[in-house]
């Protein structure tokens, strides 16, 4: 048994940063799979929603997740308002929030949402 807990302590910290019942988006292998590893395997911090911010613009994200979490808000119906984006580009197109509408629908709702890493200045849409 190894007594490296680095990771281990890499994603306690990850989820300690987020407030009671609010939401950790992540990008990235390390920290995405550190957290949710926590969170899933570990049971610490289920009150925290890890959300991969490099998956929630694919088209089967919502339908295969959105059991998963209790405060992650989805901004909008993505497969109505998409609805003609995938009968021209297909099934498999990502597309793309607008994080606005993100921050916006949690901000309304009183939802915490913290970023990991931080957003770039560049980073309009995901």
């Amino acid at each position: 048994m190894s007594s490296n807990y680095i990771m281990e302590d890499y994603g306690r910290k990850l989820l300690d940063s987020v407030p009671k019942n609010g939401v950790l988006l992540t990008e990235g292998d390390m920290p995405s799979l550190t957290a949710r590893y926590m969170r899933y395997s570990e049971n610490y911090r289920v009150d925290v929603d890890v959300v991969d911010q490099e998956l929630i613009g694919f088209p089967w994200f919502k339908e295969m997740h959105k059991h998963n979490y209790k405060h992650y808000i989805f901004p909008y119906d993505r497969e109505i308002y998409f609805k003609d984006v995938l009968a021209r580009k297909g099934e498999n197109y990502p597309f793309s929030y607008n994080f606005k509408d993100v921050f916006d629908v949690h901000l309304n709702a009183g939802v915490p949402l913290y970023i990991y890493p931080f957003m770039k200045h560049s980073d309009l849409e995901w």
